[in-house]
């Protein structure tokens, strides 16, 4: 719109040539660099919706509906992450068999009242399991 590259705008920042405040620059600070500019103040505020516009609407275009490349890599991460959940998932599953396993060895070896602690012990770890 000004006749002059982004990066040309963007050195003139750098080098102190066009004041700017967290990288955006007033419209009047442009006028006074550039004289010859011709935007009213009105279509200069259309075209900036225009954009930002455009600018959201093609953020949401890549949301939802993401390119092919990135739907392969996040799937194969959730791939990834599943195995890693299935293989923790029967470590589990092995550890609760030997520790049902050791407790029934123990089981055998106790008198009444720590059975009936094993007992109560057992029936905990089933009701967690099934919930």
């Amino acid at each position: 719109m000004l006749g002059i590259s982004r990066h040309e705008l963007q050195r003139m920042i750098h080098d102190g040539e066009l004041e700017s405040f967290d990288g955006k620059v007033e419209l009047e600070r442009l006028r006074e660099r550039f004289p010859t500019l011709a935007l009213a103040e009105n279509s200069f505020a259309q075209e900036l919706a225009f954009l930002k516009q455009t600018a959201f609407a093609l953020r949401i275009k890549d949301v939802a509906f993401p390119d092919a490349e990135a739907l392969a890599s996040q799937l194969h991460k959730l791939r990834a992450k599943l195995a890693v959940t299935q293989a923790r998932e029967q470590h589990y599953r092995e550890l609760l068999k030997e520790m049902g396993r050791r407790l029934a060895e123990v089981y055998s070896d106790c008198d009444d009242a720590q059975r009936e602690q094993l007992t109560a012990l057992s029936r905990w770890l089933l009701d967690e399991l099934e919930r």
